[in-house]
Order: structure tokens, then C-alpha cells, then sequence
């Protein structure tokens, strides 16, 4: 996968957030699977890819990037 300018990565992390199935998403969430299982947050590695999944399925992760979004503007 590659990746671009901020502009350009922004846009695809919101396209990820925003979208299906595919497979800059399948990438997320496999990243994201192995973060939570070292992180101690989740039994295996298909049980982290189902956290993430629920996560980005209910909205969950766009509401917390705008969360981040609106702290990083204030400082």
C-alpha cells in the first residue's frame, strides 16, 4: 500500500472509515487486530480484527478521530 501527502493519507483514513469491505480497510483492521492483542486487549488475533470492525462499523472510530481531531486543533 502507499500512501501520499497528509492531504492525501487523510483522505484515505476517512474513505476507510467511511466505506465497505475492501482492502486498504482489510489492512486497518489486521494492523489494528495485532495492536489490540498486544495491547493485551484482545484474546486472539481474529478477536482484535472483530473489536476493530465493530469499532469502524458503528461509527465508533470516526467519532473518536473527530475527538482527536478537535483536541490537536487547540493546541
Amino acid at each position: 500500500m502507499q500512501g501520499g501527502s497528509k492531504e492525501q493519507n487523510a483522505k484515505i483514513a476517512l474513505e476507510i472509515l467511511k466505506s465497505g469491505p475492501g482492502p486498504k480497510r482489510d489492512i486497518v483492521l489486521i494492523n489494528t487486530a495485532a495492536a489490540l492483542l498486544i495491547a493485551q486487549k484482545a484474546q486472539t488475533l481474529m478477536d482484535g480484527y472483530r473489536i476493530a470492525a465493530e469499532a469502524v462499523d458503528s461509527g465508533r472510530a470516526m467519532k473518536k478521530l473527530e475527538e482527536i481531531k478537535k483536541v490537536s486543533q487547540g493546541l
